[in-house]
């Protein structure tokens, strides 16, 4: 999956949408494609073991439980209560973080803070 991944996120003609679609589908164990807390930690894992090894980032990705942890407190911003490691994030959650980060990196560089 790790390639298929890393390829899938480097696409420069995927939209966002179809990137997150396209990871969803990898790497969900559900039906419904919705990421697990255990999901995403492998797929975040995957993605930055691939962009190491192929050199795009320099240091060593950090350890499976800090990306765990890092996951839980994006579940808890996003839903405002105390997230567990069972706790999923739906496509539609994504799509609006990826919108948000967009949106922010445009005000960051119309202030000069980019």
């Amino acid at each position: 999956y790790e390639v298929f991944s890393c390829a899938t996120l480097l696409s420069p003609r995927l939209s966002t949408e179809a990137k997150l679609a396209v990871l969803c589908g990898i790497w969900s164990y559900r039906d419904d494609a919705r990421i697990g807390v255990e999901a995403g930690t492998n797929l975040l894992s995957s993605l930055l073991l691939g962009l190491h090894r192929l050199s795009i980032l320099v240091p060593s990705p950090p350890p499976s439980d800090e990306i765990a942890n890092d996951i839980c407190r994006l579940l808890w911003v996003l839903r405002k209560n105390q997230p567990c490691r069972g706790d999923v994030i739906m496509f539609e959650e994504l799509v609006m973080l990826s919108e948000l980060d967009v949106s922010m990196r445009h005000v960051f560089a119309a202030f000069a803070c980019v």
